[in-house]
């Protein structure tokens, strides 16, 4: 694929500043990672709306060496296998999310997201929510105080914290965070069900997690003498998460972030950690042969389809330079290693990814 002229994915509309605890949906949020252990004065129980909206525009063009049906122009009744759809300069569909964010009591924070509309679902969807908890002064104990001034506690359905990736990924009408139009090609994002525990100590974060393993979730006893679910455990196991990341401000010109992060699941039959997103990629016919190729809502995006066990692992290394004021640098960089089966499947695959 190459890059023929521009393209270009711009959040025209976006809350303000949240509150300090949850991570603000304006451009105060690009280079947010983690949400930092800060201190804020609760003023009283109160809700913030925010909305994001992408009007995304595309002038890209694709070409591999199979020669097309014709041998001139591509042939819509009967392309040649692997041939490329034609594509065209122009808008994709606009996509909007919603954000409900509620400060609850001191130091307890509600997070409500919602997919208004997107490429994939043109009705509104429920992305997630989670309460999020900087302060526990209910519980009458203190050193429960005393080790919350170092954690934060999330518990819900929320992005599972694997890499720092989904941090800087388009999602449906927030494009602010990702400097690109598109995701990695292996877009490692998923909302689970689950709790997430982040301690930070000096310029380290320890990151802790278990969810459920899936976005849809199924109560259904795994049948084993399925062909579908026949290499399956048999049990809906849950997802275990833990990442170790530093972050520094050097000085005033030089930020550094380096990460490690790993996934794991014994077995969920639905786990979809890179096939998670329901909104849509911002690539249109991308990588494409079928005729009606904008039906296809992940176009330029593989999925590994380890949809049973899974394990993966990440590393991130974010570098910031500012060399002068108002004019950064920036590079950020992925490297990760993933294997997995989908249920039916006897033997581990391999799929690795550089950034």
């Amino acid at each position: 694929m190459k890059r023929r002229s521009l393209f270009l994915a711009a959040t025209l509309l976006a809350s303000g500043m949240m509150f300090a605890q949850l991570r603000p949906t304006n451009k105060d949020g690009i280079n947010v990672f983690e949400t930092p252990k800060t201190e804020t004065e609760f003023k009283g129980f109160n809700v913030q709306l925010g909305g994001a909206l992408t009007l995304p525009f595309s002038m890209l063009d694709h070409s591999n060496a199979v020669t097309r049906a014709d041998g001139y122009r591509y042939d819509y009744t009967n392309p040649a296998v692997n041939s490329l759809v034609p594509l065209t300069s122009g808008f994709g569909l606009p996509q909007a999310n919603l954000y409900i964010k509620s400060n609850l009591s001191d130091g307890i924070y509600l997070n409500f997201e919602l997919y208004l509309a997107s490429r994939h679902h043109n009705e509104t969807w429920v992305k997630g929510g989670f309460l999020q908890f900087e302060k526990m002064k209910f519980l009458p104990w203190d050193f429960v105080d005393e080790i919350m001034k170092y954690t934060t506690i999330k518990v819900g359905q929320f992005d599972v914290n694997y890499g720092d990736a989904h941090f800087r990924r388009s999602d449906g009408g927030m494009t602010f965070f990702n400097p690109f139009m598109e995701n990695h090609i292996m877009d490692e994002f998923s909302t689970e069900i689950g709790a997430e525990v982040d301690v930070h100590v000096g310029d380290f974060t320890i990151v802790g997690a278990v969810t459920n393993g899936k976005l849809n979730n199924d109560l259904t006893k795994i049948d084993t003498t399925r062909v579908q679910t026949k290499y399956s455990n048999g049990v809906h196991n849950p997802a275990w998460i833990g990442k170790l990341a530093y972050d520094k401000q050097v000085n005033s010109r030089f930020r550094v972030r380096a990460s490690a992060s790993g996934y794991y699941t014994a077995g969920s039959v639905k786990n979809t950690l890179f096939g998670g997103d329901r909104t849509g990629s911002n690539y249109y016919g991308v990588m494409y042969n079928a005729p009606l190729s904008n039906t296809n809502f992940t176009n330029g995006r593989f999925n590994p389809g380890f949809g049973d066990k899974v394990a993966a692992v990440m590393g991130n290394i974010f570098l910031k330079f500012s060399p002068v004021q108002g004019l950064s640098l920036e590079s950020f960089t992925t490297l990760e290693n993933a294997g997995g089966r989908d249920a039916s499947e006897p033997d581990v695959r391999k799929s690795n990814q550089f950034v």
